[in-house]
């Protein structure tokens, strides 16, 4: 069953209860009214017929008997009862002789009135006294013009009921068909979009309603999709073309050295730089496999709490050993005791890697001091690397993580473009992000953010 069907089940069976519950309503509201009419009109009669039987002045006698006869029309099965009360105890043989429920008559002596219904018929009963003694008048009938009008009335309820839920059924079903149309055009024209047209959009509307959110929703997912499939196309072509580089290199200093017969030097020469394109594809090809497993081995890695300050401590140590002309500067705030130490929860293999990635890119396309600045406030850790080299342009600084991308003002500096991608992905693994502020022949400004973490909670 399709969704505009359950919707319009949904709101005739919703329409369809309430016009029951209203219809319950005006028939119990209409038969009550029905029965106090005719119990009224019972009373009424009660009160004339003692008057016609119990006066003692005939001349009046004669009058409610006129009236009686002329404006009274004969109920179905009416009749009259006259039982007479002695000490306020009714003759209980007479009583059960006419068939008259004694709980009634007791109730018309203490009340001096009242009614009942018993299979259909009707009685009232009052009491009423004179000079000769108290008398209780029942009069019964058959109701026969209320019930026919509360029969009618039946009728005409599950008449109106049942057409007025047909009714609403088929407007439902127009107007929830119309409400779903763009649905079924979105449906449509999704079936048309596949790998090989990725570029097709759904047509927006104007409205600032759901079905236009869900569009503009469904058209930025295509962008994404479209998006990482050329980033996965790219990346196949750009790992080729850098693996094959070095390869090129290698093969090509080969054949050169086994060209003819050479001396010791000049095969050296050849050696180092065979070793040298080997340690670039070696190097390429170590970070190609950490970028691949930071997500696929992310669940098996350790996690415990790392203090940032001996990461970063470690990272200043190893560049001034690998590269003692680089300037780092590093500020920190002081810590007072074991628990004031800088913890985040994480894995310290991959958060020095992920640091030092930015650290040694910041020196690379700037050969100027790089500064870092450790920061702990809402708890967050923030680590800023900033340089003074030459910047991103802005319009390209939503690529920088993409892998093999390089900026288009970097000339002849050597690289890969796999650092910023590998630490994005150790940045994200570690519950954090990474911001990037940049201005060209300025300088760029790196921020990692992670969360707070205490060694012991």
């Amino acid at each position: 069953m399709t969704i505009q069907i359950k919707t319009t089940v949904l709101f005739t069976v919703l329409t369809a209860g309430f016009i029951f519950l209203v219809s319950m309503v005006v028939y119990f509201f209409s038969s009550k009214f029905a029965f106090q009419d005719f119990y009224k009109r019972l009373e009424i009669r009660a009160h004339i017929v003692a008057s016609a039987l119990l006066e003692n002045d005939k001349t009046n006698t004669a009058v409610y008997e006129a009236i009686r006869e002329q404006y009274l029309e004969k109920l179905n099965q009416e009749k009259e009862y006259l039982l007479p009360v002695k000490n306020g105890v009714v003759d209980q043989k007479a009583a059960d002789s006419m068939g008259i429920n004694p709980s009634f008559l007791k109730k018309i002596i203490s009340l001096h009135e009242a009614n009942y219904n018993q299979h259909g018929l009707y009685y009232s009963g009052v009491l009423h006294a004179n000079n000769n003694g108290n008398y209780i008048v029942v009069i019964s009938a058959r109701n026969d013009y209320g019930d026919e009008v509360l029969r009618n009335l039946r009728q005409i309820l599950l008449a109106c009921g049942v057409v007025s839920t047909l009714i609403v059924f088929t407007i439902g079903l127009f107007f929830s068909k119309a409400i779903f149309l763009p649905i079924r055009n979105i449906i449509s024209r999704v079936k048309e979009i596949s790998i090989g047209s990725l570029h097709l959009r759904l047509p927006e509307q104007k409205e600032h309603d759901e079905i236009a959110v869900l569009t503009r929703t469904f058209n930025d997912l295509l962008s994404r999709l479209e998006a990482a499939f050329d980033i996965q196309k790219n990346f196949v072509s750009n790992a080729s073309h850098e693996l094959r580089t070095p390869l090129t290199a290698i093969i090509g200093e080969a054949d050169l050295a086994l060209y003819k017969e050479r001396n010791p030097a000049e095969y050296k020469a050849s050696l180092e730089v065979i070793l040298h394109e080997a340690e670039i594809l070696q190097n390429l090809t170590n970070n190609l496999l950490t970028l691949a497993q930071t997500d696929s081995a992310a669940a098996s890695l350790q996690m415990e709490p790392v203090r940032l300050d001996e990461v970063l401590n470690d990272i200043k140590l190893m560049v001034s050993k690998m590269h003692p002309e680089y300037q780092l500067t590093l500020t920190m705030p002081d810590v007072h005791g074991y628990m004031d130490a800088p913890y985040a929860n994480g894995n310290y293999a991959l958060l020095r890697l992920a640091i030092s990635n930015v650290v040694l890119n910041a020196f690379k396309y700037s050969g100027k001091p790089v500064s870092i600045l450790l920061q702990t406030e809402n708890k967050k850790h923030t680590i800023s690397i900033s340089d003074e080299g030459i910047g991103i342009p802005e319009e390209e600084l939503k690529y920088i993580f993409v892998p093999f991308f390089r900026a288009s003002n970097i000339g002849t500096i050597e690289g890969h473009g796999i650092g910023l991608p590998l630490t994005f992905n150790i940045v994200r693994f570690h519950e954090g992000e990474i911001k990037v502020q940049s201005a060209v022949g300025v300088g760029t400004k790196v921020a990692i953010v992670l969360p707070v973490c205490r060694p012991y909670n």
